[in-house]
Formats: structure tokens, sequence, C-alpha cells
């Protein structure tokens, strides 16, 4: 009887162990909230139900290797990231924390749902066709975990930017979700693929 279930456990441990949601640290980390919009809406009207509050962000470190509109041009044509900056608020019965370590709960109710930005914000031309995009600069003090690739996949992968193929087998994934605001600037314009912000009224 004890035989079958310590082998019972062995078998299943690894499984059990790999399915779940690891609580890494938590970190500021600046950059850009941003949305396409098709290329008549000129301006931001905020969306309601399952996509009000999924925004792409990009860190600001990563304008450092390449421009802005290269990254836009890329990022809405290829699904391949393994990192996803998420503006949600995860509910706290969301199905997936069921595999979170003990480390995550305490952190879950303290996720926060972030809207960049303000009801009229313009957009601006984004070098892919029939798009435009809405951008905001903020510093978000995140929660980083770490879990395996198709659970990332299959929880926290909207908007659509999770590689889910074969790479999302055996692979963790890195997922920030939104803790504290610590700083917003909207109306963010986009000139020659690089972010232009607003002059600040001294």
């Amino acid at each position: 009887m004890y035989f079958k279930i310590i082998l019972s456990y062995l078998f299943l441990a690894p499984l059990f162990g790999f399915s779940q949601i690891r609580f890494i640290d938590t970190v500021s980390i600046p950059g850009y909230f941003f949305t396409y919009r098709m290329k008549y809406d000129k301006t931001y009207t905020p969306s309601n139900g399952l996509l009000a509050l999924h925004f792409r962000f990009i860190p600001a470190s990563t304008l450092q290797q390449r421009t802005l509109m290269a990254h836009l041009q890329k990022d809405f044509y290829v699904e391949k990231d393994t990192v996803k900056f998420l503006s949600w608020q995860v509910p706290e019965e969301f199905g997936p924390w069921e595999t979170a370590e003990e480390s995550v709960k305490p952190w879950i109710s303290k996720v926060k749902g972030i809207r960049p930005f303000y009801v009229g914000q313009k957009s601006y031309p984004c070098g892919v066709k029939n798009h435009r995009i809405i951008i905001s600069y903020v510093n978000v003090q995140w929660l980083h975990l770490r879990m395996p690739g198709k659970v990332a996949c299959d929880g926290f992968n909207l908007p659509l930017t999770f590689d889910c193929g074969e790479k999302a087998e055996g692979r963790e994934y890195d997922v920030y979700l939104p803790l504290k605001l610590l700083e917003l600037e909207q109306g963010i314009k986009l000139k020659h693929g690089i972010p232009v912000h607003p002059t600040k009224k001294q």
C-alpha cells in the first residue's frame, strides 16, 4: 500500500511542481502602454467588457535597442513573446491561481488594473497598415511571476502576444501584474518612430 502511494507521488510530483505559478519579486519598471486603433479612430474611446483593460506594454529600456515604431511593426504581426506586462486586474477567483504557490497568494488581492489613457486622447500613425496607436508613459510597481508557458498562454495571454507554439512546451514564461501606478504621463506623441513627451508646464 505504502509502496503504491510513494510511486504515485514520485510520478505526480514533477507534474504538480511544474504546474505552479511562482513568486519571483516585485520591481518598478517604467515604459509605455499602447493600444492599436483602426485608422479612422483618431481619439481614444474606452472599450467595455473583456477587452476594457487589455493594453500592451514595452519597457523603456527596450527602446535603447530599437525605435518604438520598429517594435510596433514587429509586435503587431508576430506572437513570439515569453514575457508579458499586463494592465488588467486578475480576479481572485481566477482559475490558474489554483496552481499558484503559497508565496503568490498574499499578492493576488493587491493587483490593480491600470487605465493609462483618457477619453479623447489622440492616436497617431504607427507604421502598421490601417492602424494608429495611442500611447502613455508610466512607471509601475509590478508583481513578477514565473510559470509554465502553457499556463501563461491559457490564462494570461490577452492581448495575444505569447508564443504558444512548441516553445511553450517545457519552458517557463514571465508575467508582470500591476501593483501600483507610480507615474503616468498621457498624451505621448509618436514622431519618426520615437515617443515625444509633451512639454511640462513650469
